[in-house]
């Protein structure tokens, strides 16, 4: 039926429909924005050449910089160490070809605004549909400082041990 043999009525209802779909699709982009603003790890988006395109409150705690110093003006490599540099473009460039080819979960070190380096877990993929990428960072630099300080206090328990073992003349 052509618009224009459609009654006032049908136009009004249809009218009625579109406006609703419009709303249920606002109201699902803005569960989507919250979700991602309101993720409790750092998520950086950024495009095929490595732009970033968006970021969310972690990702700014993370890296010091706020969205406006950021977004179009880094690259994700920016804040990567020097160590790890070539890694993650081997990874980025595998994850154009073949996204299953590339790990998509896998810890490195992060720079921050003021040159700090932190351990992250990172998780990359594609973003269906597109070429750009999501990336989620959670800083385990803690637990990586408590798993060494273990290590270390270990270690020197061991040697403890082994000189009380020497003095004494005990074998285990």
């Amino acid at each position: 039926m052509n618009d224009t043999d459609k009654t006032k009525e049908q136009l009004i209802a249809e009218l009625t429909a579109l406006r609703q779909q419009i709303e249920a699709l606002n109201i699902s982009a803005e569960s989507y924005r919250d979700a991602f603003e309101n993720a409790g790890t750092a998520i950086i988006v950024f495009e095929d050449d490595m732009t970033v395109s968006m970021v969310n409150r972690e990702a700014e705690t993370l890296s010091g910089y706020t969205r406006e110093e950021v977004i179009g003006k880094k690259k994700w490599i920016d804040f990567v160490v020097e160590n790890e540099l070539e890694r993650m473009k081997e990874y980025h460039r595998l994850r154009t070809i073949d996204p299953d080819v590339a790990p998509r979960r896998y810890e490195s070190r992060f720079r921050d605004k003021e040159g700090k380096v932190k351990d992250i877990l990172l998780s990359v993929d594609l973003i269906p549909e597109g070429r750009k990428r999501v990336a989620t960072l959670l800083d385990i630099t803690e637990r990586k400082q408590a798993v060494e300080a273990l290590r270390k206090s270990e270690e020197e328990l061991r040697e403890k041990v082994k000189g009380f073992e020497e003095l004494y003349g005990i074998e285990c």
